[in-house]
């Protein structure tokens, strides 16, 4: 514990998924469990700190801040507070498919400036620190963690699911993740031809046309708790993700929300995931087309399979909730640069 109590402001960038686990989550805990003063903004309200707030500040940790106004307002911040740049994607190694206005050199240049005037940068996975680590000097892993309480919600919301419902395969996410979709398409839409009682559900971007099939969709719901309800029913979760930079910066959080809500999970092969998934016990880790086709029928086949995977996905989701021990890993790195 640090000598004296910090004030320790939070500014997340959108009410998103990134938003929600990288600040308000983390703040959230830190300010009911922490000695330190601890507060932030309601979820969707920007703000940055006039000079009279911010002479009451000790750490300030801001959300990807990035272009001209970005970089002015961190020059006009420097020595006055702590400030921290929070990221937890490779803003600098973006695909043009994802986030194409990120793949401007003039903007990346702001993002560059904006990591060099931080006093500390907090990342997502050390993979990402690694990508950041020539441009600043204290970079600093926070890996996502999820509210405990969405492993006995989620277990509440199942029992009361409709018998005879058609068994779901689930996937979330939004427009940049086409280059992931556009890998397992083929095998995907073999799946689905193959069974055609199955449901396939997309959460948040609508890619039924790869699979040439209109599916169940639904939009991204900014109450997260909505969202969590609104994909309670997968009884299969995949997790594609394409062999590129910007993707192995990427965390394992969409197969930590599954593992809570004890939904197997087919995932890629890939960097992220491959630590975190228990190939053959908590989902299926795949390489080619041939797995993801062959992994997707097995779990669909195999009801006593999905059931034991649910289980033992829900005890690894245990040891990530972050009002046990994740909130802590925050406190710390502020404590470190505000101390």
């Amino acid at each position: 514990m640090t000598q004296r109590m910090l004030t320790i402001a939070g500014s997340a960038h959108a009410p998103d998924g990134s938003g929600y686990y990288r600040f308000y989550l983390p703040f959230r805990w830190m300010a009911e469990k922490s000695e330190h003063m601890v507060g932030m903004p309601p979820i969707g309200q920007q703000w940055m700190p006039s000079d009279a707030e911010l002479a009451q500040i000790d750490v300030l940790a801001m959300q990807r801040p990035a272009g001209k106004p970005g970089v002015r307002q961190m020059e006009q911040m420097q020595g006055k507070t702590a400030m921290v740049y929070e990221t937890d994607d490779d803003m600098l190694q973006v695909d043009p498919s994802g986030l194409p206005h990120l793949y401007d050199e003039s903007m990346r240049s702001t993002i560059r400036r904006c990591i060099r005037l931080a006093d500390m940068v907090t990342v997502s996975t050390p993979y990402l620190a690694e990508q950041i680590e020539s441009l600043n000097d204290n970079v600093v892993v926070l890996q996502n963690h999820i509210n405990g309480e969405l492993i006995s919600e989620s277990e509440r919301w199942q029992k009361e699911l409709p018998e005879g419902r058609p068994l779901t395969v689930g996937w979330q996410g939004g427009t940049s993740h086409l280059m992931d979709m556009v890998t397992i398409a083929d095998p995907l839409r073999q799946v689905l031809a193959d069974n055609p009682d199955v449901e396939m559900h997309f959460a948040g971007f609508d890619y039924s046309p790869l699979v040439k099939r209109t599916c169940r969709w639904s939009t991204w719901q900014p109450d997260v708790w909505e969202h969590y309800k609104a994909t309670s029913h997968f009884d299969i979760a995949i997790a594609p993700l394409a062999d590129h930079p910007f993707n192995r910066s990427k965390s394992h959080l969409k197969c930590l929300e599954a593992a809570a809500m004890g939904t197997p999970i087919v995932a890629s092969d890939s960097l992220p995931y491959r630590d975190f998934v228990i190939d053959g016990k908590t989902g299926f880790l795949v390489s080619s087309e041939e797995d993801w086709y062959a992994r997707l029928n097995e779990l669909i086949h195999d009801a006593d399979m999905r059931a034991e995977m649910s289980v033992a996905a829900r005890e690894v989701a245990r040891g990530w909730q972050i009002q046990e021990t994740g909130w802590r890993l925050w406190e710390s790195a502020y404590e470190q640069v505000g101390g």
